[in-house]
């Protein structure tokens, strides 16, 4: 993908539509892919704060292990994910319980419930989720079964 000329786009189209928070999100994801995060963060949080489910979610993966030289923040990556899973972003009901069994959020505030943990797979697993994602969302299932 041509970063510049994505960024060019979203900044040319936000120009027409500056409240939009998916494009206020597709600036930032270019922005950031492209090696620009201290110009990116900004944004894909102002798309959290307006609600984009996706952004949402990506601004969490982000902190969570610092990706793209994010800063590393597991407590907060560990309540915009959750947050994503209440949204009922795939991503999030599956990527919340998977980071909770590993540990990711010890120490953390944010809830960690195991029935909502099933909750959240089951959800997932309710989308007929292809071969492989549909794996993961039992295996994870069995193993918080087993540790509760």
């Amino acid at each position: 993908m041509d970063m510049n000329a994505a960024i060019a786009a979203c900044r040319a189209d936000l120009k027409n539509d500056p409240t939009n928070p998916r494009l206020i999100y597709q600036l930032a994801r270019a922005l950031t892919y492209s090696g620009h995060v201290d110009e990116g963060l900004p944004l894909i949080e102002q798309a959290t704060r307006m609600g984009y489910a996706q952004a949402v979610f990506v601004t969490g993966y982000l902190y969570l292990d610092g990706a793209y030289k994010a800063p590393k923040n597991p407590c907060r990556a560990g309540e915009l994910i959750r947050e994503s899973a209440l949204r009922g972003r795939m991503a999030g009901e599956v990527g919340f319980p998977a980071y909770v069994l590993e540990g990711r959020f010890k120490g953390c505030a944010v809830k960690q419930d195991p029935a909502e943990l099933v909750r959240f797979l089951e959800a997932a697993k309710a989308r007929k989720p292809e071969y492989y994602p549909g794996l993961l969302i039992d295996t994870l299932l069995r193993e918080i079964k087993a540790t509760n």
